[in-house]
C-alpha cells in the first residue's frame, strides 16, 4: 500500500514538475495499520500543493513552511 502512494506521488510530482518528496517511512515493504487514518507527509517548497491518492480516494494540501501532511 505504502508502495501505492510513493507511485502516486511520484507521478503527481513528475507531472508537475515541482520538488515535493515523501518522508523516507514510506518505502517498499512499509507496513500500515488496517482500518486506520493513515499520516502520510513529506518536505516540498511553500506554497506547492500536494495530492495524495489512496484507495480510490485523494486528498490534498499545500506546503508550509517547507513541509507538507495529510491525514
Amino acid at each position: 500500500m505504502a508502495f501505492r502512494i510513493c507511485c502516486a506521488l511520484f507521478f503527481a510530482v513528475a507531472r508537475a514538475g515541482i520538488s515535493a518528496e515523501l518522508n523516507p517511512l514510506f518505502q517498499d515493504n512499509a507496513v500500515l495499520q488496517c482500518e486506520q487514518r493513515v499520516l502520510v507527509w513529506g518536505v516540498a517548497r511553500d506554497g506547492e500543493k500536494i495530492a495524495v491518492t489512496f484507495a480510490s480516494q485523494e486528498v490534498s494540501t499545500v506546503a508550509t513552511n517547507g513541509a507538507w501532511k495529510i491525514r
